[in-house]
């Protein structure tokens, strides 16, 4: 899989100046090992990514006391991030307080 991104990213860098927004999400997609089905699918989660970007940045630049950046499920969307949380076990309250 490594060499495949190696190749793609050879080849899309000799065809055309890459984005420095594409090239970013091959690293995402290469640190992360993932892999899409399709062309749609990878444009879709490259859409989800750069939307995950712009929250990034705008949370880094409003907080000071927090650095935010890329994780693994940067290429989800709402509601995949909804559903795995939904899905999560409620914490126990500590009624004797």
């Amino acid at each position: 899989m490594k060499n495949f991104i190696a190749h793609l990213l050879v080849g899309a860098v000799s065809a055309t100046i890459m984005e420095e927004t594409e090239f970013a999400f091959i690293q995402y997609i290469a640190k992360h090992n993932k892999s899409y089905s399709s062309v749609e699918e990878f444009n879709l989660r490259k859409g989800y990514f750069d939307t995950t970007t712009i929250e990034i940045n705008r949370l880094n630049s409003t907080q000071s006391s927090s650095r935010h950046a890329h994780n693994k499920y940067s290429d989800w969307s709402r509601e995949e991030w909804q559903k795995m949380f939904s899905n999560m076990p409620k914490p126990a309250i500590d009624r004797k307080r």
